[in-house]
Order: C-alpha cells, then sequence, then structure tokens
C-alpha cells in the first residue's frame, strides 16, 4: 500500500480553510487453499470419500488506485456561531483477479483425480462521487458546544475475495462486484466541559441513510453456506451515544460510554441468487441495540517521571445478530467482559502487566449455520482470559 496527501491551510481571525489531494494504490493478493473430508475413509471405509473428499485451491490478486481532492472551511457567522462547509470528489479504480480450481478423491485417500478449474477471471471497475458536508457550531460560553451537521459519504464498489463454490453457476454469482455505497449523515449533539474541566459530558443522536449497503450474505453451496458480498438497495441506523469522564479527585479518572442503535435492512432481496430469502425487515449484523464501556484509571506518582498506572475496565453488549439473516442458530447473547492493566512508566519507558476477559467470558465473534448439508453450526469464538505483559519507548 502507498499512499500521498497533499495540504493546503490558512487559519484567520474569522474564517479558517484547508484543501488538498489524496492518491491511493493498494495491492491485495490472497493464497486461499483447503480441504474437505479428507479423513473420510477413515471412518467410513477405504474409498467412501470418492468424489466426496476435496482440495480446493484459490487465489486472488486486487489492484486500487484512488484519486480524492477536498476541502473545507469555517466561518464564524457571530462571536458565538460558526458554520462549516466541506467537500471531497472521489475516483476509484480497482481490478480483480481470482483464480480456483477443485480435485476431488478418487482411487482413496490421498488419491486425487486432476484438477477442474472453477474460474480464472479478471473484473474490473471505475467509481466517482462527490460528498459534502455541512453544518453549524454554536459557543455559548467556553467549553461548551453544540452543533448540527449533514454529511454524505461514499464506499467504492467492491469484489468478494473470499471462497469460490464448487458450482461455477454459483461462482459467477460470487464474482459479481457490489456497488458504491453511500449515505447521508444526520447528527445533532453537545460537547461540553465543567468544573474546571473536572467533567466531560459529550452527547449526541445520529441518523444514517443508507443506499447500497454493502455487506455479506449466505448463500447454500455443496460445501455449506458460502459469503457473498451484495448491496442491501436501502438501510437505515439511528442512535445516540453518551460519553462522561469524571475526575474526583487528583490521579482518578473514572469514565463511562454508552451507545444506543436500532438498525434496519429497509429493502435487501439478493436477486443474483432466488434462494435466499427477503431480508428486508431484519436488523443489520454484529450492531447491538445497547453498549457501554466502563473504566476507572488511578496514577499513582513513584518519584520524577515515574508512575504506576492501575486501569479497569468493563464492556457489555446485548444481544446482536452475526449475520443479515438474523437466524438464531447465528445470534450471540448479552455479555459482560473485563480487562485489567498495570503499568510502571520510568521517563519514556513503560513496562505493564494485563488481564484480558478477566471473567473467561465464553462469546463468539462470528457463526455460521452449517446445518445443511452438515448438521452444524460452526461459531468462531472471542479469545478466552489473557495474560501478557509489554514493553513500550516512547520517543
Amino acid at each position: 500500500e502507498f499512499t500521498q496527501e497533499l495540504r493546503l491551510n490558512q487559519v484567520a481571525d474569522r474564517y479558517n480553510w484547508v484543501v488538498g489531494l489524496y492518491y491511493l494504490r493498494e495491492i491485495l493478493t490472497q493464497d486461499q487453499n483447503y480441504g474437505l473430508l479428507l479423513d473420510f475413509d477413515r471412518f467410513f471405509g477405504p474409498g467412501a470419500g470418492d468424489g466426496i473428499a476435496s482440495r480446493q485451491f484459490a487465489d486472488n490478486r486486487q489492484v486500487t488506485d484512488a484519486y480524492a481532492a477536498f476541502g473545507q472551511g469555517e466561518y464564524s457567522l457571530t462571536d458565538t456561531l460558526k458554520a462549516v462547509l466541506g467537500g471531497r470528489f472521489t475516483h476509484e479504480r480497482r481490478t480483480f483477479r481470482f483464480r480456483s480450481a477443485i480435485q476431488y478423491q478418487d482411487g482413496g485417500i490421498d488419491s486425487f483425480a486432476p484438477l477442474t478449474q472453477i474460474t480464472d477471471a479478471t473484473n474490473g471497475l471505475k467509481n466517482s462521487a462527490f460528498s459534502w458536508r455541512a453544518g453549524l457550531n454554536y459557543t455559548p460560553r467556553p467549553r461548551l458546544l453544540f452543533y448540527g451537521t449533514v454529511t454524505t459519504g461514499f464506499k467504492g464498489g467492491d469484489f468478494n475475495g473470499g471462497f469460490l463454490s464448487p458450482d461455477p453457476a454459483q461462482a459467477v454469482i460470487q464474482q459479481q462486484p457490489v456497488l458504491p455505497e453511500k449515505v447521508t449523515t444526520y447528527e445533532v449533539g453537545m460537547k461540553s466541559e465543567f468544573f474546571d474541566r473536572r467533567v466531560t459530558f459529550n452527547v449526541a443522536a445520529f441518523y444514517n441513510d443508507y443506499r447500497n449497503l454493502q455487506l455479506f450474505a449466505l448463500v447454500p453451496s455443496p460445501l455449506g453456506p458460502l459469503n457473498v458480498a451484495a448491496n442491501a438497495r436501502k438501510a437505515r441506523t439511528y442512535g445516540a451515544d453518551v460519553d462522561l469522564t469524571v475526575r474526583p479527585v487528583r490521579n482518578l479518572t473514572l469514565s463511562a460510554q454508552v451507545g444506543l442503535l436500532d438498525t434496519k435492512l429497509t429493502q435487501f432481496l439478493l436477486v443474483a441468487d432466488p434462494s435466499v430469502p427477503d431480508y428486508s425487515g431484519n436488523q443489520l449484523a454484529f450492531s447491538p441495540k445497547f453498549s457501554t464501556f466502563l473504566q476507572g484509571q488511578y496514577t499513582i506518582p513513584l518519584a520524577d517521571r515515574q508512575n504506576l498506572d492501575i486501569q479497569l475496565s468493563a464492556t457489555h453488549k446485548s444481544r446482536q445478530f452475526l449475520d443479515s439473516s438474523n437466524d438464531p442458530y447465528t445470534t450471540q447473547a448479552g455479555y459482560w467482559t473485563a480487562d485489567a492493566r498495570v503499568a510502571l512508566t520510568i521517563e519514556k519507558l513503560e513496562l505493564a502487566g494485563f488481564v484480558r476477559n478477566i471473567g473467561d467470558t465464553y462469546y463468539a465473534s462470528a457463526a455460521f449455520n452449517s446445518i445443511s448439508p452438515f448438521g452444524y453450526v460452526q461459531p468462531v469464538y472471542a479469545p478466552p482470559r489473557t495474560y501478557g505483559v509489554e514493553a513500550r519507548i516512547n520517543f
């Protein structure tokens, strides 16, 4: 990956502005090989895996060139009211090559028929878009800000780099690029500090209106469910974020963050594969309705430029779906996790010990319903209780 950004800006009494140019070149390569049911004969007898056990070989290469020109300005309408206006033009060009082949067991375990080519294709796409931001900032007194913004966003079209189905017809569906994603975001909020900066309180409410939201849908295949990159024609999210930080006594900092979120796939029908149900009305994956983060940190001064920091934190997420189907078999119930960290700082050196997931909470970060055809659900569990030490040098 290579990126370069150039900026020019000016700051004056009543206004400031910045303009710039941006370039990105990114090359992604993947080599995805796997075997399926290679020990089938060991359980069901010699030759039982013929035509069933298989090895698939797949590799792809994606090259992205992205260009952008952007600018933003702020102008003080009065001593307390400021207007913000910005824009960005983006152009992206992507090429994608995917090759895959499969060979099935033939003649007993560890013997395979010749490779059968599934796909060898090169696709390309180009996308351009203009996005903008407009807002007002109101500061009735120092350290108190009320704001409102309307922002549009753009995410370029993309390709699915995951495993391909051994069924050539399904593989063609998986290779279709997704359309660019666009969003309009409305947000109002407040940022404040009180009592000589001992209390920081921020709150925001937002509404996001998506067009062609990029996500993954599971489609059936002989290998079990496979991910297909797709677009939800319409989707929306709204919610609120609250952030409170209190410093009740010297060296002690307590903070709490709360998030409320409601999501909906307003219109999502995977027309490329009629075997996938209409998911319109479902919630977005990985979108708990309630989440919170709590943290306490106490610093003990030991000597000149030497401190001992003790930190405890806890995180909670309510029930969430792990895919767009809202399948009850791939749903994660609400859970809490807690972490601890103790760090000794000696000038530029920091030595620390930590424990993550103190309670050894058992929860899935992803899951796949493979009941058809294999009769099981495949969860991907998050790390259990983990201990560690780390050292840092701050220059």
